[in-house]
């Protein structure tokens, strides 16, 4: 059995403790799999790194508008199927009581006021908030602000 030193923790190790790498010695680089995840552990996990690689995700997307939007747009289209079956998972209940809401307010079992029921501002715009999807009729109506402010103190 052929075996190699890790030039990391320089233990001798069999070659399959060690990735491929075509230009290494046997075909394997230098640092074994364990020392490798260590090191991406220190050097990936940490806030700088994720800081510095926002930023740098950010500052391409605004410098290739074009080709960014093409990259989601063909990840999206591949994808389809998977994101629509995942929605259907996580939301399947949301899903349902927003179908029992809509049929109950196109019957008129539920009637929309014309005005917010936190704020109490007249608008066009209301939405049907609900505390507890297990109670589908159970909704305040609440204007779009509300309804922001209602889930981000929700988290």
């Amino acid at each position: 059995m052929v075996t190699k030193i890790c030039s990391k923790c320089n233990i001798q190790k069999p070659l399959d403790a060690f990735h491929n790498k075509a230009g290494g010695k046997y075909g394997k680089t230098k640092i074994c799999k364990l020392c490798r995840k260590e090191l991406d552990k220190k050097t990936y996990c940490t806030s700088e790194y994720r800081k510095h690689h926002r930023e740098y995700e950010k500052q391409w997307r605004d410098s290739h508008p074009k080709q960014n939007k093409t990259i989601h747009q063909n990840w999206y289209c591949n994808n389809h199927d998977e994101i629509i079956k995942r929605n259907h998972t996580v939301y399947s209940k949301q899903i349902k009581t927003r179908a029992i809401l809509w049929n109950a307010y196109e019957s008129g079992q539920i009637k929309k006021p014309s005005k917010c029921e936190i704020c109490a501002e007249k608008t066009a715009v209301l939405h049907a908030h609900h505390d507890d999807y297990d109670k589908p009729l159970d909704i305040i109506w609440v204007c779009p602000k509300c309804h922001g402010k209602l889930h981000i103190k929700n988290q």
